[in-house]
């Protein structure tokens, strides 16, 4: 019973991510503050990271990696590589050192989505006369994604305490 309480688990997270990767990319949809778009989907990550083992979580970091590379082009498998390495440092670190919260959830996803925006950065701007020239457009799109990691994080916490075992389960019959 238990494992197909897990496998309903990762099919949501699933849903989620082509939910929000769906909702992400639809143009003029998703316009937080600023008028700027956010990265949704780097919530949903980071959210998965502090809930779930570190196999899952780099799975799941690799897989949004992957539809991020092709969101935005250039070398495919860049952010897969990068988001998996980061997924599975945070879901060790929150094994061992980092209690999970809401603040985690947002400070996390304002890191994650910096990481993203500056590899996007340096594959599209090829950082030939761009090295310190940082736009204010980035930062709001951190802020928004650090935003949109509320509902997220309410989501995926709910998705796990109706999934977990409970110990003293009885049947009835």
């Amino acid at each position: 019973m238990y494992k197909n309480r897990k496998l309903l688990r990762y099919i949501i997270y699933t849903l989620e991510v082509y939910f929000l990767y769906a909702l992400g990319q639809t143009p003029n949809l998703l316009m937080g503050f600023w008028d700027t778009k956010s990265l949704p989907i780097i919530s949903s990550l980071v959210c998965i990271c502090l809930f779930e083992n570190k196999f899952i979580a780099m799975i799941f970091g690799a897989f949004i990696g992957l539809l991020l590379d092709f969101s935005c082009g250039g070398l495919l498998g860049i952010n897969a590589i990068v988001l998996g390495l980061c997924s599975y440092v945070l879901a060790t670190m929150c094994l061992y050192f980092i209690k999970t919260n809401l603040l985690t959830a947002m400070f996390f996803s304002g890191i994650f989505s910096l990481i993203a925006i500056i590899i996007d950065f340096c594959l599209h701007n090829h950082m030939d006369s761009y090295i310190f020239m940082w736009n204010f457009w980035y930062w709001k799109i951190i802020v928004n994604t650090i935003l949109f990691a509320l509902p997220v994080y309410f989501f995926n916490r709910m998705v796990l305490h109706r999934t977990r075992e409970r110990k003293n389960e009885e049947y009835k019959f």
